[in-house]
């Protein structure tokens, strides 16, 4: 262990990535090196987790998503429908509590209240933070 791990090895860190990162090999790694990871995720990267399938999903109403929880490692998977579909992992955050979140509906003209997981609401504030 080097120096850094030795001082930090209690401490919990939440890391956010994109999904030119994001995989399950990353979540896993970094989970055991006590470091909490939530990101984006493309498609390819879920190793077959049998969210339902994107084009299915964005038939969907605005606001549906699927889940799955991999009990041994704690690592959440969300598929939602937004303005596109969007699919995330994460070693910290699931889905519960459902949150609503006001989206720009271009259909009515009008901000719309969305059903949101909480995997989406923290990834998507952060972001926004970032380049707001």
């Amino acid at each position: 262990m080097t120096e850094i791990q030795n001082v930090y090895k209690e401490t919990r860190f939440s890391v956010f990535c994109d999904n030119f990162f994001t995989g399950l090999p990353l979540i896993t790694a970094m989970k055991e090196k006590n470091i909490l990871v939530t990101g984006t995720v493309r498609s390819n990267r879920t190793d077959k987790c049998p969210l339902k399938y994107e084009k299915l999903c964005k038939k969907e109403q605005r606001g549906y998503h699927d889940s799955r929880l991999d009990l041994n490692s704690g690592i959440c998977a969300v598929r939602w429908n937004d303005n596109s579909v969007v699919t995330l992992l994460s070693s910290e955050y699931g889905v519960e509590p459902i949150r609503t979140a006001r989206r720009y509906s271009a259909a009515q003209k009008q901000r719309v209240n969305v059903p949101q997981p909480t995997m989406c609401t923290n990834t998507i504030v952060l972001w926004e933070g970032l380049i707001g």
